[in-house]
């Protein structure tokens, strides 16, 4: 995807999600584990180290609200990147760590103490429809280009065995 700026990001991605998919409701969105390896479209970047994050480093993505009551980003890692989470953080107590999503930077906050449980909370500057669109990229469920993509079926559920428990 080329550059455009923040705005044809959001435009793209806003224009995808409207054709797939409803504004994420309050709790979190399904995650596509099985997205492709390049797919990483979230980054975070301290002063010494970066990191790119695949759909399956993300235990759950949500919209929530944040302190002040505006919506934000919610994402809790698993341990890989809550680790490096709480190494980047340690050591840049006072300097931002930049959060870009498909090569834009959408935000840049301050680490005010180190993050050693593993989830953030990006808010701000973000609307309702901006989140509802990140959350599908995030998610794995649409790419950098605002394009669907491939989530394979679930699995069917097994069978009920006669007489067991859910049988009436």
């Amino acid at each position: 995807m080329e550059p455009e700026g923040l705005g044809g990001l959001l435009g793209a991605l806003a224009g995808a999600v409207a054709g797939i998919a409803d504004p994420a409701p309050p709790g979190p969105v399904e995650i596509n584990r099985s997205a492709p390896a390049e797919h990483r479209p979230l980054r975070f970047e301290a002063p010494d180290r970066a990191v790119d994050v695949h759909p399956g480093d993300i235990v759950e993505a949500s919209k929530a609200r944040d302190w002040s009551d505006r919506d934000a980003l919610s994402l809790t890692f698993g341990p890989d990147l809550a680790m490096w989470l709480a190494e980047a953080t340690t050591a840049h107590v006072g300097n931002p760590i930049a959060v870009s999503l498909c090569g834009q930077q959408i935000a840049a906050p301050i680490v005010m103490e180190p993050i050693l449980g593993g989830s953030v909370q990006i808010s701000g500057a973000l609307s309702s429809e901006e989140i509802d669109a990140y959350l599908q990229v995030i998610a794995g469920r649409i790419d950098c280009d605002g394009q669907p993509m491939s989530i394979p079926d679930k699995p069917p559920a097994a069978p009920r065995r006669p007489g067991s428990r859910g049988d009436q």
